[in-house]
């Protein structure tokens, strides 16, 4: 757009001329040009002004009327009367009040406008930036003009325009520079017909010209004609336009002129370059037809086989007409086929007069994947099958080949009738060909029916190899039967080769394997029946060794006494330790060992390690430290038991081997696989003695430890941390280690966990559920073993329960229905009635009167275990036979305190 600065879109100022005698003029006009950002120049003559106008070109000249030399006026006509410098604007500027019939004359002769002298600086500056404006749009139709033009002259393009009443005919530059004419050249109707179209084609437009204008329709359909240039040549050109109409007749014309001589030329480069291919085709000796999808030939070489006579050979006629005379398609017509499916075609056939011919119909396809046409290929192929019988002698070859294969092959039909053997199998039944061929493949063993499980049956069904295998008892061998189809043309089974092969000697050698696996696993049976009673056996009298231990351990004793009890305590939670981590490491190693999945509280976990640990920490003088990350759940999903083992272990290694400093316990949450899924690293530093490095590879090997001499300062079995390390593998988790001899260890374990459900009901419903609690408890003790009746009794006796003793299940039933009791510990292996038993007696038997509403629901008496039987399953299957907790023997005080609390209320933890 023009700015008010007088600068456009141009590159730099706009350039104005100003033509004036008087200097003074020229200088107050100048300097508000300048003001405004114009360029100017300066001219006193009228001649000066036409030289500056020709080596300038100014955009504007602004012309006084009265000049020295000459008239403005005529200055003026001059200028628009040269071609080069008639589109100069020109503005009159007059030194007196030009009236209307002097401003008339000034615009006849070219001019744009006039300006008083002496002039009013912002009506001036507003008429030249109006004329500015009209420059400026000029400028942008004559660059339109120009794009115009190229694109023309690109295309090879021209237009006219012709008015139909008058006759008279305007071309375009373009079309001028098209047909080589001279512009300042008339050019009429008369011209066109005569000069510029070829006489053979001007009737032919004429017809045209006279149909379109007659049509009534806005568009001039397209035409395709001769002309010549002024040169002579020939050109084809396209003619298309639009038809303007007034009063409902043709008006005007507007058409354009397309050179379309090259794709002429093109089009007939490509009807040669047919004419060649259907020469080449015609020396093909096999006939070459081509069809489209109504069957019409568009093309044939008529050779080959097909015989056709001269006088039908008529294109764009049915085939079955002119091949075989039909009046409809042929039944066997192959090419329907391939119209439907759209798919190349081939087949070999035999005609009537024996000839063999190979068919072959081959679609091509449009864009939108439609059969365009088809081309139908049929060669002579009888020299090529009588070839094949020289192929016999090659497949007898192949026979013999056959013969020589170790394993038994047979050809055999559907029916199972045998074709014939290779001779390992006319070795293998002992016959000739001849008693063979024919028979079923049953009969030829002594069978009156076929084998229950047949491979040749199984494949003629899903037709597909098929595979079994099988004793044959007539044999006394095992084959293995292998039976793949044999298809014809049309995919129909016709035969099957039957491959069988001995494999007796591998099956005898599977049945010694069975033989073996099963008296493996009779062994595992009777080791883990022999670990079982094992556990049973020792667990039961040793708890009646610890328990009296315990008991004495709390009456007056002096130092000395008291220092024994101390230590037959602590041995005895070494042997029950080695007990348990033997039986552990056993199972593992049997498979036996279950992971079982239940939400457990990881703060719970850190307030037990506090508890067993602190009190030998505060012995040996160490700092027990128990850190848990804020973003580590309270509670988790997984196995509890199994977790306390781990951290129990690592816990009490790193106090035993720490002489001085701290032993420190650190939780810190990792991301999960899963969205609701957690992993959670325990670590367990300490400062005590560290490990070697070369110690480091068998730290995790069972019955090894980093000082395994006799003199040896700390003891144990060593069976610790392989312990650990298989249950961490088996829960998913990994370990490392970290040590510096003399400055400590830390071993990080990373356990998996699911994060559990969050039920705000369930959890407000169970805290409400926790039986009232009381000072001192009704308790009915099932035990059979007198040692450990004596023991818990006095040991519950002791915190001020009431014991009631049951030697027996049906004891504990009876007293369960005579007396009211608030929890049973109940022993398992008892003899007249176990303790499973008895626990289903008694939850059968509870009902009315012998439950007890607690927090709006009604609940059982509990029933823990207390039991030697600590095998990996016997937990869940206790606690699904009704009960509601374990304790394995050996007990303690610490293990009832727990159920207690958990089922009574804390005060029994005091």
């Amino acid at each position: 757009m023009l700015s008010s600065t007088g600068i456009t879109d141009k590159d730099g100022p706009r350039s104005i001329l100003i033509v004036d005698d008087e200097p003074e003029q020229r200088i107050i006009i100048k300097k508000i040009l300048t003001s405004a950002g114009y360029q100017s120049l300066e001219a006193e003559t009228g001649t000066e002004c036409i030289e500056l106008i020709r080596s300038q070109g100014p955009d504007l000249v602004l012309l006084d009327v009265h000049l020295a030399d000459a008239s403005g006026l005529d200055i003026c006509r001059q200028i628009k009367a040269d071609s080069d410098i008639a589109d100069t604007h020109i503005m009159f500027l007059s030194g007196v009040k030009t009236g209307p019939q002097e401003q008339a004359r000034g615009l006849r002769a070219g001019a744009d406008g006039y300006i008083v002298k002496p002039v009013h600086k912002e009506e001036f500056l507003a008429r030249i930036e109006a004329l500015m404006r009209v420059v400026h749009t000029e400028e942008r139709l004559k660059e339109s003009q120009h794009r115009l033009v190229s694109a023309q002259r690109i295309a090879k393009m021209g237009d006219f325009i012709w008015d139909v009443q008058t006759g008279e005919i305007t071309w375009s530059d373009s079309l001028y520079e098209l047909l080589q004419y001279d512009r300042s050249q008339r050019i009429d109707f008369e011209t066109v017909n005569n000069h510029v179209h070829h006489s053979d084609d001007v009737q032919d437009i004429a017809d045209w010209l006279k149909k379109s204008l007659a049509s009534g329709e806005q568009d001039l359909p397209p035409m395709e004609y001769r002309v010549f240039r002024k040169d002579g040549q020939v050109l084809y050109v396209r003619t298309t336009g639009v038809i303007f109409y007034k009063n409902n007749k043709a008006s005007r014309v507007f058409a354009t002129v397309q050179d379309v001589t090259q794709q002429k030329q093109a089009d007939e480069a490509l009807k040669k370059n047919e004419q060649r291919f259907q020469k080449m085709l015609s020396l093909i000796p096999d006939m070459v037809s081509i069809q489209d999808p109504d069957m019409n030939i568009i093309y044939s070489n008529w050779n080959g086989f097909a015989g056709v006579p001269e006088e039908k050979r008529v294109l764009n006629t049915r085939c079955y007409k002119t091949y075989r005379g039909y009046d409809r398609i042929c039944p066997d017509c192959r090419a329907v086929k391939v119209l439907e499916s759209r798919e190349p075609f081939e087949e070999e056939a035999m005609l009537p007069d024996g000839t063999w011919v190979d068919l072959r119909v081959i679609p091509v396809l449009d864009q939108n994947g439609n059969v365009a046409f088809f081309v139908e290929w049929v060669r002579d192929i009888t020299n090529i099958k009588r070839s094949e019988e020289d192929l016999i002698a090659g497949k007898r070859l192949l026979e013999g080949i056959i013969d020589g294969v170790s394993d038994v092959l047979s050809i055999q039909h559907p029916d199972l009738s045998i074709e014939r053997y290779n001779q390992a199998g006319y070795d293998l039944l002992g016959m000739a060909p001849d008693e063979v061929q024919g028979k079923k493949c049953y009969e030829l063993i002594g069978r009156d029916h076929q084998c229950k499980e047949c491979a040749t049956s199984k494949a003629f069904k899903t037709g597909k190899s098929e595979q079994v295998e099988m004793y044959v008892a007539e044999l006394g061998i095992y084959l293995d039967c292998r039976s793949n189809p044999v298809l014809d043309k049309d995919g129909n089974v016709v035969q099957f080769v039957q491959h069988l092969r001995d494999i007796t000697h591998r099956k005898r050698a599977e049945e010694e394997l069975l033989r073996a696996k099963e008296q493996a696993e009779a062994a595992n049976r009777a080791k883990s029946e022999f670990l079982a009673n094992m556990s049973h056996e020792l667990r039961t009298p040793f708890n009646g060794i610890m328990g009296m231990m315990q008991i004495l351990q709390n009456t007056e004793l002096d130092d000395e006494q008291q220092e024994f009890v101390n230590l037959a305590i602590k041995s005895s939670e070494r042997f029950a330790r080695l007990l348990s981590d033997i039986l552990e490491l056993s199972n593992i190693e049997a498979g036996k060992m279950i992971i079982c999945h239940a939400e457990f509280s990881l703060q719970e976990l850190l307030e037990s390690l506090s508890g067993l640990f602190s009190a030998e920490a505060r012995q040996k003088g160490l700092m027990l430290e128990l850190f848990m990350d804020p973003d580590v759940p309270a509670q988790v999903i997984g196995d509890g038991t199994r977790v306390k083992q781990i951290m129990f272990t690592l816990v009490g290694n790193a106090l035993k081997f720490t002489k001085q400093g701290r032993v420190r316990v650190h939780l810190v949450a990792l991301p999960g696989a899963r969205v609701d899924d957690v992993r959670v690293q325990f670590s367990i530093s300490d400062t005590g003695i560290g490990i070697p490095e070369d110690k480091m590879r068998d730290l995790f090997k069972p019955f090894v430890q980093v000082d395994g001499s006799y003199t040896r300062k700390y003891q144990g079995a060593g069976l610790g941390l392989s312990l650990v390390k298989r249950l961490v593998d088996m829960i998913e988790g990994n370990i490392s280690v970290e040590s510096e001899v003399g400055r400590g260890t830390t071993v990080h374990v990373v356990l998996p966990f699911a994060l559990p459900a969050v039920d705000h009901l369930e959890s407000a419903i169970a805290a409400t559920t926790q039986r009232e609690s009381k000072k001192y408890l009704d308790i009915l003790l099932a035990e059979d073993d007198s040692l450990n009746q004596l023991f818990m009794k006095k040991m519950l006796e002791k915190q001020g329960h009431n014991v009631v003793l049951a030697n027996n299940g049906q004891e504990a039933v009876d007293l369960f229905q005579e007396q009211n009791f608030d929890c049973i510990l109940m022993d398992i292996q008892m003899p007249v009635m176990t303790g499973v038993e008895a626990t289903q007696r008694i939850r059968a038997a509870e009902v009315g009167d012998r439950t007890s509403e607690i927090g709006g629901r009604m609940s059982g008496i509990p029933i823990i275990a207390v039991t030697a039987h600590t095998q990996p399953g016997d937990r869940e299957r206790f606690l699904d036979a009704g009960m509601d907790d374990y304790i394995g023997k050996p007990v303690n005080h610490e293990d009832f305190q727990r159920v207690f609390s958990k089922f009574f209320g804390q005060e029994h933890l005091q």
